[in-house]
C-alpha cells in the first residue's frame, strides 16, 4: 500500500503543476488513476491461491486467472537426499483444469532447472513411472500415465522421485502419500 500512496502523491503533485486545482482534466485523471489502482488490486488479489483444505501431508488450493478457476493438490518432500543446500523446496502437484478438460494431471517441480530432456523417475513401492522434464518441471507423458500414477498413489505410502538438475546434481525426494486420497476427493469436489 505505501507504494500506491507514493505513486498517487507523485501524480497528484505533477498534476497540480500541469493542470491546476479544480481543472476537469485533473479530476478525470484522478478518477482514472483511482480506478486503475482498484482494478490492479482486484486482479492481484485473485491471483493468490486460496488454501481450501489440508489433509495430513497434502494441501488443496484454488486460484482464479482470467476469470477461470484452477485447482491443485500439493505436497512438499518429507526427505531429500543429494547436494541441494540453498535450493528451494520441490513440489509434487496434482492439478485439475476443468476449462481445458484436464483432470488429475501429475507434475513435479524441482525448484531449479532440470537437466535438458531428462527423464525423472518416480517410484511407489516397486512400481516405476517416468516423467519428462522441461525447465524446472516434469510431467507424465499422457493422461493414461496420470491415471495409473494416481491409482498407485492412492494405494501407496510414499513416492520417491529421482531427478537431475541442469547443473549436474542428483536429488532423491521422498513424498508422503498420507492424506493424498482425501486431498484428491476435495480437489474433485471443488474443481469440476
Amino acid at each position: 500500500m505505501p507504494l500506491v500512496n507514493l505513486a498517487l502523491h507523485r501524480i497528484v503533485k505533477w498534476r497540480r503543476r500541469r493542470w491546476g486545482p479544480g481543472s476537469p482534466k485533473r479530476l478525470l485523471a484522478q478518477v482514472c488513476f483511482l480506478g486503475a489502482c482498484v482494478g490492479w488490486h482486484v486482479c492481484t488479489a485473485q491471483a493468490d491461491p486460496e488454501r481450501l483444505s489440508e489433509h495430513r501431508d497434502w494441501r488443496v488450493y484454488a486460484y482464479y486467472e482470467s476469470g477461470k478457476r484452477y485447482c491443485y493438490a500439493a505436497s512438499f518432500p518429507i526427505r531429500r537426499r543429494g547436494e541441494t543446500e540453498g535450493w528451494s523446496d520441490s513440489w509434487l502437484l496434482v492439478s485439475n483444469e476443468p476449462n481445458v478438460g484436464t483432470r488429475h494431471a501429475i507434475s513435479f517441480v524441482l525448484g531449479r532447472p532440470l537437466a535438458p530432456e531428462a527423464i525423472v523417475r518416480a517410484n511407489i513401492g516397486t512400481r516405476p513411472f517416468e516423467l519428462y522434464a522441461e525447465g524446472d518441471t516434469a510431467w507424465t507423458a499422457d493422461t493414461s500415465v496420470d491415471l495409473r500414477l494416481v491409482v498407485a498413489m492412492k494405494r501407496g505410502r510414499r513416492l520417491l522421485i529421482s531427478a537431475s538438475a541442469a547443473s549436474g546434481e542428483r536429488v532423491l525426494d521422498t513424498f508422503s502419500l498420507m492424506g493424498f486420497t482425501q486431498a484428491l476427493e476435495t480437489l474433485g469436489a471443488q474443481c469440476r
